[in-house]
């Protein structure tokens, strides 16, 4: 049923004291780029990787009086194809144990409270996004559109007369495999 997944999240939690801070920072690779803290008044959570992303973790628990608060939960999500490819090596994984494992030594669960029941030094695999001119892209999304949607408000320029000259200007470019 991979196929058809969409969205998978899998978590484990652990009977302990330890705030889910203290858990993610001693992770044994820094693996994930991103990281952020939030508190609120009822608990803790910290996302490893962003959780705009179609993959990331989130460990938290929550205060008393809440009936888990004694538990520290870590919840891996997957989303879009990274959810197909993780069902995929969930299967694969035969177990639910192991998986929990694949998933600790992915995002690099070193604290003493992450006592895995199946020893295993797999990581999961998940196939590498590479987006051609990423940057450039994120540029025209956050300061090129804001830019134009101010200008055409204001009456500073006529959009449709713009992409028509940026198409223009695509049509002399040679084809070539970075154009297309």
């Amino acid at each position: 049923i991979s196929e058809g997944i969409t969205r998978l999240d899998f978590a484990s939690d652990v009977r302990t004291t330890t705030l889910p801070s203290s858990f993610v920072n001693a992770r044994k690779h820094k693996g994930f780029r991103s990281l952020s803290f939030i508190q609120s008044a009822t608990g803790e959570t910290c996302y490893v990787g962003s959780p705009k992303s179609d993959r990331f973790a989130r460990v938290y628990r929550y205060n008393k009086p809440h009936p888990r608060s004694e538990l520290l939960r870590m919840e891996c999500v997957f989303r879009r194809g990274l959810a197909r490819e993780a069902a995929r090596q969930l299967g694969e994984a035969g177990s639910f144990e192991r998986f929990a494992t694949q998933l600790g030594n992915t995002w690099g669960w070193g604290h003493p409270d992450w006592k895995p029941q199946v020893i295993d030094n797999t990581k999961l695999t998940t196939p590498k996004v590479e987006r051609a001119d990423e940057n450039t892209v994120h540029w025209l999304y956050t300061q090129v559109a804001p830019a134009l949607a101010r200008l055409w408000r204001e009456g500073a320029i006529d959009l449709d007369e713009f992409i028509n000259h940026a198409l223009s200007i695509g049509a002399e470019l040679p084809p070539d495999s970075d154009n297309e």
